[in-house]
């Protein structure tokens, strides 16, 4: 619980620097492309490789991005529903797509899970979370562009670097020449949370109209209590029992991730909205995880 208070101080001085002017305007854009350009691509070439496969690896991965493509698809009709403009219901739909499966999810699951959920978790993370970032970046990236030009789109999805990253650390992070270089990654992608933490802070506005408490209100109880929820009701169709059910409801019920709301502030979409998903989710996590904890320890106690 240490690295959370620590994560909420950094968002408190990333606050602090905006209004004393220390931080320029644009500071917390610049912040942003450092993560999703240098940071991010450092952390995925240093975890993708330790990932261990298991004979039920499905479960948590086909959780993963069925709870992604629900949470995008939610997010455009939420959007669509309230009038919000293209940049909002795109916020939405990347905000309620991605969790924070890693971050605060690893903290909150060795406190209200046993200690072999958490492999369960990294999994869900690595081949759901991570790859979903890398994904709805690049589609993003595409859609970033000024230009109709089917080279220029393309170039954007391949070039986009958390992508290259992936499929490198896919295809040769298992090497030694490759992972004798990891160490030199560590304090870069071990920079991520801070600086995000920090950029989150500049960026964020308590400061809300009444469309806006709609909008929050409405997004933080789709992503953090609708859709594990609706999740739930299929594995107890399916016969979906154990741990690895349960590690993946937990992780589908986690508030936005915060590297989601990096890429809405680097492709111009909604920064403040992301920044508010983020930071009144991860409040209100604190009360929701350990009561869908206790739930599904009851409920599947009895199966």
């Amino acid at each position: 619980m240490t690295s959370l208070i620590v994560a909420g101080a950094l968002f408190f001085i990333g606050g602090a620097l905006r209004l004393t002017r220390v931080f320029p305007d644009n500071a917390a854009l610049t912040l942003n492309q450092y993560v999703v350009r240098v940071a991010l691509p450092a952390l995925i070439l240093i975890r993708i490789p330790e990932l261990k496969w298991q004979a039920d690896l499905w479960v948590p991965v086909a959780s993963a991005w069925l709870m992604l493509l629900a949470g995008w698809l939610l997010g455009l009709q939420l959007g669509t529903y309230l009038k919000l403009t293209q940049a909002r219901r795109l916020t939405l739909a990347l905000m309620l797509a991605l969790g924070n499966t890693s971050f605060i999810a690893i903290p909150l699951l060795t406190l209200f899970s046993r200690p072999d959920a958490i492999p369960i978790a990294l999994l869900y993370d690595q081949l759901g979370s991570f790859l979903g970032l890398a994904v709805l970046g690049s589609v993003l990236a595409q859609r970033d562009g000024q230009t109709p030009s089917i080279g220029q789109k393309l170039r954007a999805i391949v070039f986009f670097p958390p992508l290259i990253a992936l499929l490198f650390a896919t295809l040769c992070g298992r090497y030694t020449w490759v992972q004798q270089w990891f160490p030199a990654l560590e304090p870069i992608a071990a920079s991520l949370v801070p600086v995000v933490m920090v950029a989150l802070g500049a960026q964020f506005s308590w400061q809300m109209g009444k469309t806006d408490r709609i909008i929050v209100t409405t997004a933080l109880t789709i992503k953090m209590l609708i859709l594990p929820a609706l999740l739930t009701m299929l594995f107890l169709l399916t016969g979906q029992h154990g741990l690895t059910a349960q590690v993946s409801i937990l992780e589908a019920a986690m508030p936005p991730m915060m590297s989601a709301a990096a890429l809405a502030s680097t492709y111009h979409l909604d920064e403040k909205l992301a920044s508010r998903l983020v930071a009144l989710g991860i409040a209100v996590s604190f009360i929701t995880i350990p009561l869908w904890s206790s739930w599904l320890n009851l409920m599947f106690a009895h199966r």
